[in-house]
């Protein structure tokens, strides 16, 4: 006789703060039922990036919340692309769509960043569209997944470290890529093996530019519920004078 097992659902906590700003742009979410977690900024300073981000997020939700466990295909490949990152491309292809077909009047400057994870047997789909950012915490070290899609970031890879310490004012903070009506949405998506104790951090960048790697690391080792790191994170982020929305995602696969 077969004994069905099972798997232990992942633990994930998020939380987002206002802060300086009028308003926060910023949504999330931590389907641990779906294993979908979503951090969105929409975009600062444009006409209903609060409502580009808490759209994203819906149509993520809907996505895997219709195509369920059994469609979405870890180990199966096509073309060398796991079926789960196809998915995840889809998924982030309609988001698009959803902005697009709400992006008129007022709205039709609106967009916004995206870091989304999936969790499924195992392994983790990660992919990102913007400055929103993964990071992992493995064994005690924590390194970044995603590498922002900013103007800074991509002129610090081509070797204009001295062009980035002379960019001022909206240029330090300018994205190359969002889910919008007038930008390049293609995400970059990787898939891993997830490994026993990982913990998972998304966030957008008004968690990520006001703490640096080492402070993030220490409340994510210190803290071992999800609850206590997120909280921890966003209230040091806005200690140290975040000018931004501040939305933390930490999240312990099973």
């Amino acid at each position: 006789m077969m004994i069905a097992t099972r798997q232990a659902m992942p633990e994930a906590f998020g939380l987002s703060k206002t802060g300086r700003r009028p308003r926060n742009e910023d949504s999330f979410s931590t389907r641990s039922d779906l294993g979908v977690y979503v951090v969105a900024d929409g975009m600062g300073g444009h006409a209903g990036g609060h409502v580009a981000s808490r759209l994203v997020v819906d149509t993520l939700e809907r996505f895997f919340d219709q195509v369920g466990d059994s469609d979405v295909g870890m180990d199966a490949e096509s073309q060398g692309v796991s079926l789960a990152e196809q998915r995840m491309d889809l998924a982030i292809r309609m988001c698009k769509r959803e902005v697009e077909r709400k992006a008129v009047g007022d709205l039709a400057p609106m967009g916004t960043t995206l870091a989304a994870l999936l969790l499924r047997d195992g392994r983790a789909v990660l992919a990102h569209v913007g400055d929103s950012r993964i990071y992992r915490l493995r064994r005690g070290h924590l390194e970044q997944m995603t590498r922002d899609h900013s103007l800074c970031a991509e002129l610090e890879a081509a070797g204009g470290h001295e062009l980035v310490k002379r960019l001022t004012g909206p240029y330090t903070a300018m994205v190359t890529r969002s889910i919008s009506a007038y930008s390049n949405a293609k995400p970059d998506i990787r898939t891993e093996r997830t490994e026993a104790g990982d913990r998972y951090l998304l966030c957008t960048d008004g968690l990520s530019g006001a703490l640096d790697a080492e402070a993030m690391a220490s409340i994510l080792r210190i803290y071992k519920e999800p609850q206590e790191a997120a909280c921890r994170l966003v209230q040091l982020a806005l200690a140290a004078g975040s000018m931004d929305n501040v939305t933390a995602v930490v999240v312990d696969p099973a």
